[in-house]
């Protein structure tokens, strides 16, 4: 747990980044560990048909990707780039890191995550 609370705090914003996938992709590729993604989006991406590709070099390297949309978010999109996807309130954000932080600490995976809709 102190693992992935070190890791929570070291954190930046990278919003508005031109190729966020492209960006974790490149620092992730060569992890040890078993890297996860976390996209938080409220809107539509410039640039899907290269956020896709990218989505698809992650997925064939082992790294997953969980895509959290509100608002005017893209839900055909998110879940076209991640492994798992969910579309959710901004009052409930606090539920969702929480259920992906929960899942992560247990398995070390994102591939048990439920989130409550």
């Amino acid at each position: 747990k102190n693992i992935l609370e070190k890791a929570i705090k070291k954190l930046k914003e990278q919003g508005g980044t031109e190729s966020p996938l492209e960006f974790c992709y490149q620092r992730l590729i060569y992890s040890k560990d078993k890297p996860v993604i976390v996209v938080l989006t409220d809107g539509s991406w410039s640039g899907q048909k290269r956020a896709i590709a990218t989505s698809d070099l992650c997925r064939d390297a082992g790294i997953d990707i969980i895509a959290i949309g509100f608002g005017s978010a893209d839900k055909e999109f998110l879940r076209r780039i991640s492994t798992i996807s969910v579309m959710t309130d901004l009052d409930k954000l606090v539920d969702s890191f929480g259920t992906i932080a929960q899942e992560l600490a247990q398995t070390g995976s994102a591939s048990g995550i439920k989130f409550n809709r």
